[in-house]
């Protein structure tokens, strides 16, 4: 888990901090994106997390949404392309439309008790991933471009390549140029991101030369969601 809380609850707050987790799949079945993969398009995204919560002046109505990382890994690799990258967007709207397969359901909070009238925390973050239609842009500003395989010498995916995106404003793993043909396991660090309610992350997977995409890869995400007020 990274260590990007900067907005942090204080004192009789602090049990208002709670941690997530999800997996699309334990048993290396993935998520293919859009078939064109060439290039970089706002309404095409292959993950997208949301704060499904909407603005109010409620007391403990708002929750931050704070991702800490977010991991794809390849389980079917792409049959054309020379390189993979990632480019993440934020925007002050929720931006899904349409399309991809909804992880929201197997959110896992990490917090578990054996008192008797236990129960999980429902997640207010809303995540899909895979081929998805996005609504258009609204206030998109982008944060990343995340190149995963290059261009020049490699090729555009392996089997059992993992990417993880830490959200934690760090330093990036570097992953030796000539290690071209066999699977890597590669972090890119990212800035925080604090979704307010109503807003979207999404990640935009785009390989270069790509138009037939057949690619698949298993998605994980872990996140923190904060309760504070916004009444000031």
């Amino acid at each position: 888990m990274s260590d990007n809380a900067i907005i942090t609850a204080l004192e009789g707050d602090s049990r208002k901090k709670k941690f997530f987790s999800v997996v699309n799949s334990a048993y290396k079945v993935g998520v293919a994106p859009n078939v064109d993969l060439s290039t970089f398009a706002a309404t095409n995204g292959f993950i997208c997390i949301q704060n499904g919560q909407s603005r109010g002046t409620n007391q403990n109505q708002n929750v931050l949404v704070v991702p800490d990382y977010v991991k794809f890994t390849c389980v079917s690799a792409p049959g054309v392309g020379d390189g993979c990258h990632v480019v993440w967007t934020q925007d002050s709207v929720t931006r899904y439309a349409s399309g991809g397969s909804s992880l929201t359901t197997l959110a896992s909070n990490t917090f578990v008790d054996t008192y008797s009238s236990f129960d999980r925390v429902t997640a207010s973050a809303k995540i899909w991933a895979g081929a998805l239609t996005l609504a258009t842009a609204v206030s998109q500003s982008v944060l990343s471009d995340c190149m995963l395989r290059a261009t020049l010498h490699a090729v555009e995916g392996l089997v059992g390549d993992e990417f993880t995106f830490n959200f934690d404003g760090g330093r990036s793993t570097p992953i030796d140029g000539a290690i071209t043909i066999s699977a890597v396991q590669m972090q890119k660090s990212v800035e925080p991101v604090y979704l307010g309610p109503g807003t979207s992350l999404i990640g935009h997977l785009v390989i270069d030369g790509c138009t037939a995409a057949v690619s698949e890869y298993k998605v994980e995400v872990g996140w923190q969601e904060l309760h504070h007020d916004f009444n000031a």
